[in-house]
């Protein structure tokens, strides 16, 4: 296959057997994560080069240096610094599973100066270390990621100029939330609540993340953290943003595209991800990702799945 000199294929010299490198130019890289959790450096890969994005498929505890432990599950966007070490522990026993997409540090200080931020340093440039992942960008980097690794294994010829603009808009979409989320949870409550919430919210996505697919209800949840649910459901959409009902259909929609790539019955893969019913799931599937599953699973020629300029 033919590349210009801006795109190149997988760079197999970079890879490993858990962190392919789909993509790379001069500007950004693109891979795809995929370690398992019996593996020797689990707990340590080391740091990130450039500023990185990590969108998980399967839920893990990371801990970036100076910073509190995070659950990394599809509801959320892992954001490192550059040079950013951190360590990792297993929640899912799939291991470690996501897309990231990495840009290079003068691009990310211009991300950052749109966003209002005043830094000429990419080690510490964002001071979060993660936000929400809306519906809508979770499906636009899936279908981008998709169509890459699509691409290149048919040999087909990439637009560098469509993919530059595509890449760097997933990054800027996924970072634009963070800064408003953050400021509106420092002005809500003082220092000493906040951490009280922070630790409760956590926990609740730590339970969601490791039981998804069972049938829990707002009762069990609160039961098992040790608080009323009125309280639960209060902290946890102040700190996510979201319901915690629709924070846990996320996460099984998340789950449930795996299970269709992998050529699952629709009706078995609603029933493994926790909807209590095949058209339960159905519904679910389109109103949050805008199509109906079996739409979704037909997505196999590139015009159906590329979604650049929507990414």
């Amino acid at each position: 296959m033919e590349f210009s000199d801006t795109l190149q294929h997988r760079a197999h010299d970079q890879s490993t057997d858990w962190n392919a490198l789909t993509v790379r130019t001069d500007r950004w890289q693109h891979g795809r994560w995929r370690l398992p959790i019996d593996a020797p450096d689990f707990r340590e890969t080391g740091p990130m080069a450039w500023p990185t994005i990590v969108f998980p498929r399967e839920a893990v505890s990371i801990t970036q240096a100076d910073r509190e432990p995070l659950v990394a599950d599809a509801n959320t966007i892992v954001v490192y610094n550059a040079h950013t070490e951190y360590t990792r522990e297993a929640i899912s026993p799939r291991g470690d599973r996501c897309e990231w997409y990495c840009v290079r540090p003068d691009d990310a200080l211009a991300i950052a100066r749109d966003m209002g931020i005043d830094s000429d340093d990419p080690a510490s440039l964002f001071s979060f270390s993660h936000t929400g992942c809306a519906t809508h960008l979770y499906r636009d980097q899936r279908q981008l990621a998709d169509a890459l690794a699509a691409a290149i294994d048919a040999g087909q010829d990439l637009d560098p100029m469509e993919i530059d603009e595509a890449i760097l808009g997933v990054f800027q979409r996924a970072l634009e939330p963070a800064q408003t989320a953050t400021q509106r949870r420092a002005a809500t409550t003082r220092a000493p609540t906040r951490e009280t919430h922070r630790r409760l919210a956590e926990d609740a996505r730590y339970v969601l993340a490791a039981r998804f697919a069972e049938r829990l209800t707002l009762d069990d949840l609160a039961d098992e953290l040790e608080c009323s649910p009125f309280h639960l459901a209060r902290v946890f959409r102040h700190w996510t943003g979201r319901t915690v009902h629709r924070y846990l259909t996320q996460l099984r929609l998340a789950a449930a595209m795996d299970l269709m790539e992998g050529g699952m019955p629709l009706a078995q893969v609603a029933l493994r991800t926790g909807f209590c019913r095949h058209s339960h799931f159905t519904k679910a599937f389109h109103d949050h990702m805008g199509v109906t599953p079996s739409a979704w699973r037909r997505r196999d020629d590139l015009g159906a799945r590329r979604g650049y300029a929507g990414a």
